[in-house]
Order: structure tokens, then sequence, then C-alpha cells
């Protein structure tokens, strides 16, 4: 009787560590890799940055454009967070204000302060076409608008200073 439920014992324990090592790739899937933070105090955001604008990417966090310019790096850096449902990242990007500031960090920049200077709303069609070569060191913020889905809220904003 002890080796028969023991047999059995030990049959269950090999099914449920056969399936432990079967499923764990589709059960759990290891965190993407943050490149960066941003943080715009004037609307209480603080986030990580993730590489690219997949849904995996803006699901955790805001995505950076991978043909834009890096963190920090001279041209135009744009990044992209959900903005349409209160849950999301970028949902009060439209309360920023010409002057605000934007803050970037990653691991070779502590501290970029960048002023807001453009605000404007584009058809989703232009703002899929903006410009990343910039002579300029600046960043680009889009979002949806909340008013219109098809419509993207675009803010811009000239890197003014570095530190700690």
């Amino acid at each position: 009787m002890i080796k028969r439920l023991l047999l059995i014992f030990l049959a269950a324990f090999c099914l449920l560590a056969a399936f432990y090592f079967w499923a764990r790739p589709v059960l759990w899937k290891p965190p993407i890799p943050s490149i960066g933070h941003i943080q715009i105090q004037t609307i209480g955001l603080s986030l990580d940055i993730y590489e690219g604008v997949d849904e995996e990417a803006l699901q955790n966090g805001i995505g950076h454009l991978k043909s834009s310019a890096g963190i920090g790096q001279p041209g135009n850096a744009v990044f992209s967070g959900y903005g349409l449902n209160q849950n999301r990242f970028f949902y009060h990007l439209d309360r920023v204000e010409i002057g605000d500031e934007i803050i970037l960090k990653d691991a070779e920049h502590p501290r970029l302060v960048y002023e807001v200077m453009v605000i404007k709303t584009l058809p989703k069609e232009e703002a899929n076409v903006i410009e990343t070569n910039s002579s300029e060191n600046m960043i680009t913020l889009v979002t949806t608008s909340k008013d219109d889905s098809e419509m993207r809220l675009v803010v811009e904003a000239q890197l003014t200073g570095e530190g700690t």
C-alpha cells in the first residue's frame, strides 16, 4: 500500500514538473529592460522608457522610436505613449504647457532637462512622419488625442541643460 502511494505521488510530481518546465515560457515572460526614465513634474508623470513602440513596450511605459535619435544624442528623439484612458501613461499630456520641463535620464545621462517649445495636434497620418533628423538636441512626445482618436497630440521640447 505504501509503495503504491509512493508511486502515485512520484508520478504526480513528475507530471507537475514536466508541466512547469513546458508551460513556464508561456506563463512567465521576463520583463523587458528599460532604456531610461522620463519625468514631467507639472503633470505628475514619472515612467520608464522602453526601446520600440510596439505593444509590449507601450504596455510597460513609454516607447522610444528606434529610428529616432537616442536619449541625449543630437537629433530628435521621439517617444510615444498611450493616452486615451485615465490608466494610460500619457493621459495628462494635454496639461503640459509651453515652458514646462521634461527630464530624461539614462545610463549615460543622469539628468537631461528639456523645455517644452511646441504643442500641437496633428492628423494621425502626419504624426507618423515626424522629422527625426534634426541638428538640434530635442525630443518629441506623441500620444492619441483625447478629443479624437484619429488625431495625435505632439509635444516638442529642446534640451536646455544637463546635470545631476
